[in-house]
């Protein structure tokens, strides 16, 4: 091979492997959506926790009786986390680990009479 086509070969590479870099961030910032299936107003408190137990947003809202809501613009920092949500200040509460990055980028806390549930599917 000559010089100039390793040069090229390298300058190929690179790009490809720019591109698939580019492709495999691009993804939205997290947005947790909340919902209300209690006949009742319930307070949420909704903290998201590193790994290593570090607060990375906390924030407490007041839902109305079968309302939802969304809290959009969490974090942009792909990984995975422990959410942990209590309701009116109370005993009732759960903690979850979760991913975030490409394909997890909804997290939905459903509060109803049996609990509450917190999904982090795949899309």
């Amino acid at each position: 091979m000559k010089g100039w086509q390793k040069i090229l070969l390298i300058v190929a590479a690179v790009l490809v492997i720019v591109l698939f870099i580019k492709w495999w961030m691009s993804y939205e910032a997290m947005e947790i959506i909340v919902k209300n299936e209690r006949n009742e107003d319930v307070n949420v408190s909704i903290v998201l926790l590193t790994i290593d137990d570090v607060e990375m947003f906390n924030k407490s809202i007041l839902i109305e009786a079968n309302e939802s809501m969304t809290l959009q613009n969490v974090t942009t920092w792909a990984s995975a986390y422990y959410i942990k949500v209590t309701i009116n200040d109370s005993n009732e509460s759960i903690k979850k680990k979760i991913k975030y990055g490409k394909y997890y980028e909804v997290i939905e806390i459903i509060i109803g009479n049996d609990g509450i549930e917190v999904r982090n599917e795949r899309k």
